[in-house]
């Protein structure tokens, strides 16, 4: 019976050390973000992206860094990652063409754009409250003049943003015409103090 009991004991212990390791939040990357940390990222999330460094005419702040992404193939441009501090403030941006990241394929994006702002408990928590709220929750649509093709067209954009642990999350889409079901992200961006670096944006 004592053997028993000390088995039980033992993988109750076990068990709530297992449970504290997955409970620990996602490190948070040193600010700027470099080359390497955004890669390790990608890599940890299966996104086959290049990641090259934007060459800019007038030198960049220490606190901020701008680099292009291209895809799996590297030839083609299908956005930009930045980040920046300001102030004790912190804060990740990806931008896309409008056509590179379909819907369907941002969880992952999602996933990798946490960890590199760090912090998150569990990894995937801002995907999954996207995925749960979005065009449900949390999401304004309007109207709006989009290309495709290079000529103007009319579609619609859509805001899903809250705050997830107190750091402000908004993932902004696209739907190039209103024909077209195929709905596109276009940015996301999260931020400790939203109005830090984007007074004039909606959030």
């Amino acid at each position: 019976m004592r053997r028993i009991k000390g088995f039980i004991a033992a993988a109750m212990l076990l068990a709530a050390v297992l449970s504290a390791c997955q409970k620990e939040p996602l490190p948070i990357p040193e600010d700027p973000l470099d080359v390497e940390t955004i890669e390790v990222a990608l890599a940890e999330w299966d996104i086959a992206w290049r990641v090259e460094e934007v060459e800019t005419p007038v030198e960049r702040s220490p606190d901020q860094s701008a680099y292009a992404l291209y895809s799996a193939g590297g030839d083609r441009l299908i956005g930009s990652i930045s980040s920046s501090q300001q102030d004790g403030e912190r804060v990740v941006s990806l931008s896309f063409w409008s056509d590179a990241l379909p819907l369907e394929a941002c969880e992952g994006v999602l996933g990798c754009a946490a960890q590199l702002y760090g912090g998150f408990d569990p990894a995937d928590k801002v995907a999954e409250r996207f995925s749960e709220e979005y065009d449900r929750v949390n999401t304004t649509r309007w109207e709006a003049y989009t290309r495709v093709d290079g000529e103007p067209a009319s579609g619609t954009r859509a805001r899903w943003s809250r705050h997830i642990d107190q750091v402000a999350c908004q993932v902004i889409l696209e739907q190039p015409t209103m024909e077209d079901p195929q709905h596109h992200v276009v940015r996301i961006t999260i931020a400790s103090d939203w109005d830090t670096f984007f007074l004039l944006d909606r959030f």
